[in-house]
């Protein structure tokens, strides 16, 4: 996304799943170290969730977004509540066909 603000343009560039495990969670906070990544997104599923928190404090971040995942992850409720949107395995279903049937 291209913002313009006081006729400078600026990019902000989004990591999307941080939190989902710690080899993603290395990579993006390397990019925002490294000043290509502008900007995070939580993934509260996923299995890495407490890492990323972890991390987020030690950078210092002021602002930060949340991912709403609906597969590949472990859901934030008690699956007792979400039955139909889960697998046997009490994750979220990992084909995001299987989901959409």
């Amino acid at each position: 996304m291209i913002n313009q603000k006081g006729g400078v343009k600026y990019l902000i560039v989004t990591a999307d799943d941080f939190g989902m495990t710690k080899r993603i969670n290395e990579g993006i906070v390397k990019a925002y170290r490294e000043g290509i990544v502008t900007f995070l997104n939580f993934i509260p599923g996923g299995e890495a969730f407490d890492d990323a928190v972890r991390l987020a404090r030690e950078l210092n971040l002021k602002e930060v977004g949340a991912h709403l995942a609906l597969t590949e992850t472990i859901p934030v409720t008690a699956p007792e509540n979400i039955q139909s949107l889960i697998a046997k395995d009490d994750w979220f279903y990992r084909d995001h066909n299987i989901f959409f049937l």
